[in-house]
């Protein structure tokens, strides 16, 4: 919630310009933007709208919770003092499930932003929220689908249709060849393990314990039905997780961000060679009447965004 640190009057009718009672939320009206009482023209708004959701989105969130699952599962002995060693053991099962489960929401984290970048700008937030699991048009066709897509598919995938590109065709050929065998490797990853990270987001639908005789790790998925299956894990099971979200991490640096930053150019006409800071000044555009005493500026930023002065173009 936002805190009120100063109310403004206009001076010409004396009336408050804007007292925020909590969260500012903009919102679609007629064929403007509505902020409380303040009107802004659709000019660029829907395309702006989406693209400040695309630069608050922290991708690194992911990768960085497998770094504190990791460090959760080296400490579990300094937590926990009054546990016996099974018990101990079936916490750290479960932590190497969450690890997986949160590997396979990084894939789906990045197939999101890749089925919401084929449609147009105005669209991403529309095509991210709107997402489903499973079906057409969902995540889980788009991993399903990886393996049948063909070159150009890829070529598109990665942006490399959109750019100019004429002397190193056989180098971002290589490129495009490398980030497809990636894809392949999410693929296979996120479809092997879905139903666990079903099972997992579901109510936590997950029994994880250690056989003793074993050393194997048991993991046992209820169904509707009443019955339950098992899984009988290798205790090393769940290693791949960490390159799966180096990959998704490379993905996400190499190919999303230097699209961010050329759509960001594009719409928001920020000069990337100038401004370390990257903001953006809303400013209405609606003529002053009765109804619209006063016009308003927003001054958007991005902090999360971190650059370099130089051109940004995807390659893998």
């Amino acid at each position: 919630m936002y805190e009120l640190l100063e109310t403004s009057k206009w001076k010409k009718c004396g009336k408050i310009m804007a007292e925020p009672k909590g969260l500012i939320r903009i919102t679609k009206g007629g064929n403007r933007t509505k902020l409380n009482s303040v009107d802004f023209s659709e000019t660029d708004r829907d395309r702006m709208t989406n693209l400040s959701f695309v630069l608050g989105y922290f991708h690194r969130y992911r990768y960085l919770r497998s770094r504190i699952l990791e460090s959760d599962i080296d400490r579990i002995h300094e937590v926990f003092h009054d546990l016996k060693e099974e018990q101990i053991e079936s916490i750290v099962a479960m932590l190497q499930v969450e690890l997986v489960v949160n590997a396979v929401m990084y894939c789906q984290d990045l197939a999101a932003i890749f089925l919401a970048f084929n449609k147009p700008i105005k669209e991403i937030l529309k095509t991210v929220s709107s997402l489903h699991d499973t079906g057409s048009g969902s995540i889980k066709e788009f991993y399903e689908m990886i393996p049948q897509r063909d070159s150009e598919y890829f070529w598109k995938l990665i942006k490399y249709d959109k750019l100019k590109i004429e002397k190193e065709v056989e180098r971002h050929e290589r490129s495009c060849e490398r980030f497809r065998n990636d894809m392949l490797r999410l693929s296979k990853f996120f479809l092997r393990w879905y139903e666990l990270f079903s099972a997992f987001k579901h109510g936590l639908n997950i029994v994880a314990l250690r056989d003793a005789k074993t050393a194997k790790d048991v993991v046992q998925i209820g169904n509707q039905d009443g019955s339950f299956d098992m899984l009988i894990l290798h205790p090393s099971w769940y290693l791949e997780y960490i390159e799966i979200v180096d990959i998704v991490l490379r993905m996400f640096d190499r190919v999303i961000e230097p699209v961010v930053w050329m759509m960001l150019e594009d719409v928001a006409e920020v000069d990337l060679k100038e401004k370390r800071d990257i903001q953006k000044k809303l400013v209405s555009r609606e003529p002053e009447d009765e109804k619209r005493p006063y016009r308003a500026t927003i001054e958007v930023s991005f902090p999360w965004k971190i650059r370099e002065e130089r051109e940004y173009r995807p390659f893998y």
